[in-house]
């Protein structure tokens, strides 16, 4: 069980900085409006990662705010392959009203950060979990 005590610590450590950062996005996002957006065109880029150069795919969001009706046009920061939406795909999408050009699709990917730092907390159980046998 001893060599288990430092991977609970982690995993604790790991779950308090999951719900930290759900918590301070969720009170970011309070009041960011929701809407629907279309993607108007897919930029794409040869990207380099360990495995070589792969093209990758961004989508390019307009959408119109809620409070005024301006159209407003962003590159979602999200890269992929292949590409996660096709043009002319309609799509929700939230913005801070004091900052629309920071806006995103709507989805998981908010809370990405949270995700990540929930898997290191569940991974560090397991390892305490098997260090404890």
């Amino acid at each position: 069980m001893a060599n288990a005590a430092p991977f609970l610590m982690l995993s604790a450590a790991f779950s308090l900085a999951a719900m930290i950062s759900f918590l301070v996005r969720r009170k970011k996002m309070a009041d960011w409006r929701r809407t629907q957006g279309t993607v108007i065109a897919l930029k794409k880029e040869l990207r380099a990662d360990s495995e070589g150069t792969s093209l990758m795919s961004s989508s390019v969001v307009e959408f119109r705010l809620v409070d005024d009706g301006r159209v407003v046009t962003f590159e979602d920061s999200i890269w992929s392959m292949p590409a996660s939406h096709r043009v002319g795909q309609e799509v929700k999408v939230v913005y801070d009203p004091s900052n629309p050009a920071s806006a995103m699709v709507a989805g998981y990917r908010q809370y990405f950060p949270t995700i990540l730092w929930t898997f290191a907390a569940l991974s560090a159980l397991a390892i305490a979990g098997s260090k404890s046998q």
